[in-house]
């Protein structure tokens, strides 16, 4: 099982969580945490590529997800 939750970034308090089996890939729940009032959302790069959905939940957030990182060149942000 695994639990990836949806955090406040200004208090730090949960605000949505949702259980999944363990072969859930974490992007398949992205919009299930979303609650629509965000103006940023920060995620790892198991996140990227989500754009379209963040785009769809909550038009006015940017998308601060984790870029790909390759070797010899520093990770984009």
């Amino acid at each position: 099982m695994k639990a990836p939750v949806g955090v406040n970034s200004k208090n730090r308090l949960i605000h949505s969580v949702v259980a999944t089996a363990a072969n859930t890939h974490d992007s398949q729940v992205l919009e299930d945490l979303l609650h629509g009032d965000q103006r940023r959302v920060y995620g790892d790069s198991a996140y990227r590529g989500q754009g379209p959905v963040i785009k769809k939940r909550v038009p006015l957030a940017k998308d601060f997800m984790q870029g790909k990182a390759r070797r010899n060149h520093p990770r984009p942000c």
